[in-house]
């Protein structure tokens, strides 16, 4: 009864996979030992034959009948969704960038201020001269964006919303008793250009 159980389940998992794409594993678990037996196939029946009888003499028959069910299954697949390699990189995940890759406060700090360096040239004379309070900090920072804000010489607050992942940043503005609510501007970019 046992064996009878254990070829039903082998036979439903190789039909499963054959619906997956036409992926070749087969496994093939024995419950009196805990012990599990995988065997890579190229689709032929004679090495899930060769498998199936190592794991359980006298089942030939029924792996070689699943075995032919996951060939035809994978054939008609891949007519119909293109190639296994297509199916492959379809199913293969997309690297978004690890938690290493995401911008620090720091970098996104440096990397504004040489932004604006970089498009006001006059800006670090300004700076240097110390006889405005100019200055970049962090506004707010979480794990989907970073908001760093820089207090020009006039006065106007100037808020960089960057997106840690990506780099790519946009722009709101401030100017206390002359525009009292943050407005966004057409300026953009991406602080990974400004990232030494």
């Amino acid at each position: 009864m046992k064996k009878n159980v254990i070829l039903i389940l082998g036979a439903l998992i190789i039909l499963c996979l054959s619906g997956c794409g036409g992926q070749k594993d087969l496994s093939v678990a024995q419950d009196e030992g805990s012990t599990a037996k995988k065997v890579a196939s190229s689709g032929t029946e004679d090495e899930a034959s060769d498998a199936v009888k190592a794991a359980d003499p006298g089942t030939e028959d029924e792996a070689s009948d699943a075995v032919k069910a996951d060939d035809t299954g994978a054939a008609e697949n891949a007519g119909s969704s293109g190639t296994e390699d297509a199916m492959v990189d379809a199913a293969t995940p997309v690297d978004t960038g690890a938690a290493d890759d995401l911008i620090t406060e720091d970098q996104a700090v440096d990397a504004i201020t040489d932004y604006c360096y970089e498009q006001n040239p006059d800006l670090k004379d300004i700076v240097e001269a110390g006889e405005y309070p100019v200055y970049w900090d962090i506004s707010s920072s979480d794990d989907k964006e970073i908001v760093v804000v820089f207090r020009s010489y006039t006065g106007a607050l100037t808020y960089y919303h960057i997106d840690p992942a990506t780099g790519d940043t946009y722009v709101t503005e401030l100017v206390p008793g002359i525009i009292d609510e943050e407005q966004r501007t057409d300026e953009t970019l991406n602080v990974r250009d400004y990232i030494k």
